[in-house]
């Protein structure tokens, strides 16, 4: 049972990067977004509850990992283009320093969590704070570039 459990998130990420791409017929990828850093917040939220429950069953922890990797599946197309976007000359750059970036924020994730004694008060805490993290820093993403466009006039030296 437990081999199965952990293809929980694995599976919600390809079954989310699908409902992506069938939404993306009918919509631009930014609109994705807001979809997915809201499964995200409900997710991490439920992450965050198992604080509260004394013995958390496979099903709710499932149910909320699998939240998160839909979520993540909805908002990786946009950032993705939007990291690539202004590196058409060194991409491959780029698409390296993306994925080094993610494996070194889950490593530091890890040692924060690994300092933690109690694994289900580390997992329960540590994980969600992280996605709560990055959500916010979506939201200021998906803000700025989408509603709070500030154009300024160049400046002249007098």
């Amino acid at each position: 049972m437990l081999g199965a459990a952990l293809a929980i998130h694995p599976a919600a990420y390809f079954f989310g990067s699908l409902l992506a791409r069938f939404l993306m017929k009918w919509c631009d990828p930014d609109t994705l977004v807001p979809l997915g850093l809201a499964l995200l917040i409900s997710g991490a939220s439920g992450l965050v509850s198992l604080n509260f429950i004394d013995s958390p069953s496979l099903l709710y922890v499932g149910s909320a990992i699998s939240l998160v990797g839909l979520g993540l599946a909805q908002i990786s197309p946009p950032l993705v283009t939007a990291i690539m976007s202004n590196q058409a000359k060194n991409a491959g750059l780029a698409s390296s320093l993306l994925g080094f970036s993610q494996m070194m924020t889950g490593v530091l994730i890890g040692a924060v969590a690994s300092m933690i004694s109690d694994p289900t008060l580390a997992y329960a805490a540590v994980v969600p704070g992280a996605i709560l993290l990055a959500s916010c820093f979506g939201i200021y993403w998906y803000l700025s570039r989408n509603i709070l466009t500030i154009t300024s006039s160049p400046q002249t030296l007098s």
